[in-house]
């Protein structure tokens, strides 16, 4: 059984026969688990960048629209980070979508 089909299984059961307990504080308590790995992932992402903030000179808004526009090549920190700006958006969507902003 997947994921999703637990999930949803659990779902229905709440929607029939009620919450209880330890269903809201089990989903409770991996909700803010899940926030933690989110956060600190997102801590390790964000000092890589920071990093190579440093190391060019260059915030990552000014970065990512000059490689956008091709000005600065295909070097490997650039497509490096590149996919960590990437994944540091995503994780905070992510983080957005769990505290019901998204």
């Amino acid at each position: 059984m997947s994921t999703i089909e637990r999930l949803k299984r659990l779902e229905g059961l709440v929607q029939v026969f009620g919450s209880d307990r330890l269903v809201d504080t089990t989903i409770h308590k991996l909700m803010q688990t899940k926030k933690q790995e989110l956060v600190k992932r997102l801590n390790s992402i964000q000092l890589e960048i920071k990093g190579l903030e440093q190391t060019y000179q260059i915030n990552s808004d000014e970065f990512k629209d000059k490689y956008n526009a091709g000005f600065l090549g295909d070097d490997f920190d650039y497509i490096k980070w590149a996919s960590l700006i990437d994944m540091e958006q995503r994780l905070k969507k992510q983080m957005r979508y769990l505290d019901g902003d998204a």
